[in-house]
C-alpha cells in the first residue's frame, strides 16, 4: 500500500508528518495504566497521547521486556554456574598437591576465573 500525502499544508500538524495515518493500531491497557501513560505524556509535553506513543515507540530507543531480562539473568546464573564449577576444580587439583608450592601459573588462572566471574557479574547487572 502506498502512502498518501495530505493535501493541505495545515494537515501536518506541529510533528509535520505529511502523510495521512490510515493504519490504526489498538492497545489495551489498564485503568491504572492509562492514567500513568497519560501523565507520562503531559509531563512530557504532550496533549496527544497518541502523538506520545507514536514517538515513543518511533523514537529508536531499544527496551527489553521483563522475559528477555529474566533470560539474560538465567543465562548470567548459567555462566557464573560453570565458572564456579571449574574454580572448585582447581581448587581441588591444587589441594591434592600439598607438596607443591603456588604457581604463578596457578595465580594467572585463577585471576582469569575472577575477572571472567566479575564480566559475567557486571552483565548480569546491566540485564536488570
Amino acid at each position: 500500500m502506498e502512502d498518501i500525502k495530505k493535501l493541505a499544508h495545515g494537515q501536518c500538524g506541529s510533528d509535520g508528518n505529511e502523510f495521512r495515518r490510515l493504519k490504526r493500531i489498538e492497545i489495551k491497557a489498564s485503568n491504572q495504566e492509562y492514567v500513568e501513560l497519560r501523565e507520562l505524556a503531559h509531563r512530557s509535553g504532550y496533549t496527544n497521547l497518541a502523538q506520545y506513543m507514536r514517538e515513543i515507540g518511533l523514537s529508536g530507543k531499544e527496551i527489553h521486556s521483563k522475559t528477555k531480562r529474566m533470560e539474560a539473568i538465567r543465562l548470567c546464573q548459567f555462566e557464573l554456574n560453570k565458572i564456579d564449577n571449574n574454580l572448585n576444580e582447581f581448587s581441588r587439583h591444587l589441594n591434592s598437591k600439598t607438596n607443591e608450592p603456588f604457581t604463578e601459573e596457578a595465580l594467572l588462572v585463577l585471576m582469569q576465573i575472577k575477572e571472567l566471574a566479575e564480566n559475567t557479574y557486571q552483565s548480569a547487572k546491566g540485564a536488570k
